[in-house]
């Protein structure tokens, strides 16, 4: 041992090491909280949909991961008791569908936008965080985030209103892309976001004194940009003009499918999806359709379970086939495997500074007395396909025309616990060349 160690090169300590550590970045002549305005500046359910940003700046580099949505929420309902209740205590419940465009490319585009943000949201921050964002939108007026029970604060019928913020950060250009983009080498279009809004019996709890009248007004999208020095600027601008690519990613987009089951305990659901890297699989589930139920569970809020009574360890499987691979080799088909597959897909299997707000009576779904997870399950299936977790390009590849097929069976003992529809997200490598003027989009 000595002589192995003896061989070994010495450096100099941290604590003796006197020169500033860290990078400047004197380059950066500036950084602006710049404030962009919609097309429409009123938008509701009933007429104008689309809230559209065009974020066009010939000297700025623009950073999508810090834009926060302003907005006027007012109930337009003439009854003063009826309320506004928002399904989720951020405002993701307001949306179906958000895009992303360059230079008119379009970079990303999410369906079944809530659902897709709430779930990632829930599986991805702890209890305090949700508290901490859920302030920014609607707020949490009751319940717990521990416990899934969180209900969002209302707003009063007859002209109540409510100012709110938003992030949509599901889009992998707000959430994993971890550079600014290049204001003066996009066209004319400049960035487009754009977000549509869901029908407001989507977004809005139907029970008794209940509204799903509303307006959006006072619109503005709050974004840092930066300003380089000439030189560096120069040295970008000269980079595009001899032809050569800025490159984006590569960053996390979603693709998401909604297929009906046919309220039953099993199925098979082939996904046409063609993928450089896949990256993961998640499959959740939405539950009956009985009119009670459906006046609180919505796209945004349902990830279904039957309650464990009517689920037996020995009839559960899940099984994801793209080609000629499984995963997993055997189904995976305890609860207990299914909790450990998430948990370990998540990433917070062993971690001891993240941890997630599913917790696991909501994904049981144990129905004990007293247990208020009963009624708010957060069950998912998560198959992870990368090789090595966190090495880039490590995802299983689709291009080839492989067709993913998703297998559940014994969800259920009855037609009144059976699942009836299965939403799947996938997640996937991005990257995208910025030209002059255009870009190209690589999945």
């Amino acid at each position: 041992m000595e002589s192995v160690l003896a061989a070994q090169s010495d450096s100099l300590l941290s604590n003796l090491d006197f020169k500033i550590s860290g990078s400047s970045s004197n380059y950066v002549i500036s950084r602006e909280e710049s404030t962009y305005f919609p097309s429409n500046g009123m938008v509701s359910p009933n007429t104008i949909k689309e809230i559209r940003f065009q974020l066009a700046s010939s000297n700025s580099m623009l950073d999508l991961s810090s834009a926060w949505i302003q907005m006027k929420v007012t109930n337009t309902d003439p009854t003063a008791g009826n309320l506004l209740r928002p399904v989720t205590c951020g405002c993701q419940n307001l949306f179906r569908r958000a895009i992303v465009k360059l230079s008119g490319v379009e970079v990303e585009r999410i369906e079944d936008y809530s659902r897709c943000h709430s779930f990632l949201e829930k599986a991805a921050l702890s209890p305090i965080k949700l508290e901490e964002i859920s302030q920014l939108g609607w707020g949490r007026a009751s319940g717990s985030f521990e416990n899934g029970t969180a209900v969002a604060n209302t707003i009063a019928g007859n002209g109540g209103s409510m100012n709110v913020l938003f992030s949509p950060s599901a889009l992998g250009m707000i959430s994993s892309n971890h550079k600014w983009i290049p204001g003066m080498a996009l066209s004319s279009g400049g960035l487009i976001l754009s977000l549509e809004l869901d029908d407001a019996t989507n977004s809005f709890l139907t029970t008794a004194n209940s509204s799903t009248s509303y307006t959006i007004t006072d619109i503005r999208l709050l974004m840092n940009t930066y300003i380089l020095d000439g030189v560096l600027q120069e040295a970008m601008s000269s980079h595009l003009l001899s032809g050569k690519p800025l490159v984006l990613g590569p960053f996390k987009s979603l693709s998401s499918t909604t297929v009906g089951v046919g309220g039953s305990d099993r199925a098979d659901i082939t996904i046409a999806r063609s993928f450089t890297r896949a990256c993961t699989l998640i499959a959740t589930l939405t539950g009956p359709t009985d009119s009670t139920r459906a006046q609180t569970k919505k796209i945004s809020n349902d990830f279904y379970i039957p309650t464990a009574s009517a689920l037996a360890d020995d009839g559960i499987q899940w099984r994801l086939t793209i080609g000629d691979k499984n995963w997993g080799a055997n189904p995976y088909d305890t609860m207990k495997q299914l909790w450990y597959r998430l948990i370990s897909g998540l990433g917070t299997l062993y971690s001891a500074a993240h941890s997630s707000s599913i917790d696991q009576l909501s994904f049981f779904n144990t129905n004990a007395a007293g247990n208020a997870e009963a009624a708010n399950p957060s069950f998912a299936a998560i198959f992870d396909l990368e090789k090595v977790g966190g090495s880039i390009g490590s995802g299983h590849s689709t291009a080839s025309g492989s067709l993913a097929v998703v297998q559940f069976k014994g969800m259920g003992s009855s037609t009144a616990d059976y699942p009836t529809r299965l939403h799947t997200i996938i997640q996937h490598d991005v990257l995208c060349e910025i030209l002059d003027g255009s870009c190209n989009v690589l999945t």
